[in-house]
């Protein structure tokens, strides 16, 4: 069984339609990036799968269940966490204190309950710390810390909900190169037990996290497939890259000639 089914999906905003029947399926502990240039839809439907916008046609499955009109806070329920391109962090509150908001209650959990359920969600904030490399780090507060760590932060904050699926959106935006590998390195190590859906301009972490790419194009799927098969795809080549089909069969003109 797939664990997210999205079904000829559509958001219009007046005569812009910015997303136009997008299709696709994702199997549970699949690495899935969605690409595409400035413009392409590729937030909005984020938006829309995480229940951020209610689309204008189509549905979205997850876990087996029709999501398509639940609010946010029940597909998380559900086990669905999500990553926005800019932090949200609490700044003026400690490292720890950030992910065990985000990870209280534990779920099936009252708010309420003490004793072993308290030790539970004490366990799963150092465990997402811990995941993303900041357990040593629990007691800064927030604003203190780099803009790579509150990326990271933000991370661990996802995983304290115990999502079964997590949707990244440009987890590498603003990144140094070095900041942008640790991230990478980070979301490799990730269990097969959380599905990672990711949207990412950096074609490094793209092709050196995804397994499955899917390209939108106007709000359209221009391409989907395997990494390689969508790297030597012509089409998507032209319109992401800019590079035309001519010249990828153009003979490269040795240096000597270049400076003739």
């Amino acid at each position: 069984m797939t664990i997210l089914n999205v079904d000829r999906l559509e958001k219009s905003f007046g005569a812009l339609m910015a997303v136009n029947r997008v299709s696709f399926s994702i199997e549970p502990g699949e690495r899935r990036a969605i690409i595409g240039p400035n413009g392409a839809g590729k937030t909005t439907l984020f938006n829309l799968i995480s229940g951020e916008l209610d689309p204008s046609g189509g549905r979205v499955v997850f876990v087996g269940q029709d999501i398509t009109k639940l609010p946010p806070n029940e597909r998380a329920n559900l086990g669905m966490a999500r990553t926005f391109q800019r932090n949200n962090l609490f700044l003026g509150l400690s490292v720890w204190e950030n992910v065990r908001l985000a990870g209280h209650p534990v779920k099936g959990v009252s708010p309420r309950a003490f004793g072993s359920t308290q030790s539970q969600q004490i366990q799963v904030v150092k465990d997402s710390l811990e995941r993303v490399g900041l357990y040593e780090r629990r007691d800064a507060i927030a604003r203190t810390l780099s803009y790579g760590e509150q990326r990271q932060l933000e991370l661990a904050i996802a995983l304290a909900t115990q999502p079964k699926i997590l949707l990244l959106d440009e987890p590498a935006a603003g990144m140094s190169p070095a900041e942008t590998n640790r991230l990478l390195g980070l979301l490799r190590d990730m269990p097969r037990s959380i599905t990672l859906l990711i949207i990412e301009h950096d074609m490094d972490v793209v092709f050196g996290l995804a397994e499955h790419v899917t390209v939108l194009h106007y709000g359209e799927v221009l391409a989907n497939g395997t990494t390689e098969q969508v790297r030597n795809n012509p089409r998507v080549m032209e319109v992401y890259l800019g590079v035309t089909e001519a010249q990828r069969s153009k003979p490269r003109v040795n240096a000597a000639k270049e400076t003739t």
